[in-house]
């Protein structure tokens, strides 16, 4: 799930061409997801315990707390996105835009250099998932 804004693009000649250009934008964003657990586990040394708010980046876990913005924010701190210009929030199912606004208000504190984006995604079971570019 992945947000590239094609339309800023400048079209190259060819199929192949643009297919090229499409791949590197794509490897150059990070994807952030943030999810509860469902059992307790330990991976990598990272204890989590059923109920918890998860956060992975590229489909790697990496964070995992109680608090979902305290788990957004070290979400974005472990992904280095300071490095990045863009996060593209968006929120899923039981997630309402003034949640996700204040969420945004919250990162932007601690990341004072990003745009920030909030969409509304309506994906299940997953409160956030965060493009960073």
């Amino acid at each position: 799930f992945e947000h590239v804004n094609a339309t800023s693009m400048e079209p190259p000649a060819s199929l192949d061409d643009t297919t090229e250009m499409m791949t590197e934008i794509l490897s150059q964003v990070v994807t952030g997801e943030i999810t509860r657990a469902t059992r307790d586990v330990e991976i990598d040394g990272l204890e989590v315990r059923a109920g918890q708010f998860i956060g992975l980046i590229d489909d790697v876990l990496k964070v995992a707390g109680n608090d979902l913005n305290q788990v957004a924010r070290d979400l974005l701190r472990m992904a280095d996105a300071s490095r990045y210009e863009r996060v593209t929030l968006y929120y899923g199912e039981g997630i309402g835009e003034s949640d996700a606004r204040a969420l945004v208000a919250i990162l932007a504190d601690s990341f004072p250099d990003l745009e920030f984006e909030v969409i509304s995604g309506g994906q299940p079971l997953y409160p956030y998932i965060i493009s960073i570019e």
